[in-house]
């Protein structure tokens, strides 16, 4: 893109789950440049503590919006929680009870908001 977009006012609607719920949350996107341009939004989720082997950053979500310039946008997520199962040493899908960590940037290398929530 050939603008700058800021990311700012992360608000998770619950940060206590349940298996059955979904993780929802919603952030304000701004152009702050001088064009038109299209931000992608990724979500990554961390589980802090697990059985198993889990990717530090694993790709939940994402969301392409255009904006004009000082154009600011607030933008909504879903996530069901059983999408933050994991295959254990039995070879079983669980949702383990625990600490995840929700990071949200224009790329694995860019998180730009961070919050943490729980998982009963």
């Amino acid at each position: 893109s050939f603008t700058e977009f800021d990311y700012s006012n992360l608000i998770l609607q619950d940060k206590l789950l349940n298996t059955d719920d979904s993780l929802k949350f919603s952030l304000s996107l701004k152009n702050t440049g001088k064009f038109t341009g299209k931000e992608v939004i990724q979500v990554y989720i961390n589980d802090v503590v697990s059985s198993v082997t889990t990717p530090f950053k694993e790709l939940k979500a994402f969301k392409k919006v255009e904006l004009i310039p000082s154009e600011s946008q607030t933008i909504e997520f879903s996530i069901p929680i059983n999408q933050l199962g994991l295959w254990n040493q039995h070879m079983e899908y669980v949702i383990e009870p625990g600490e995840f960590e929700l990071m949200i940037g224009s790329s694995s290398e860019d998180i730009r908001l961070q919050s943490k929530f729980q998982v009963n």
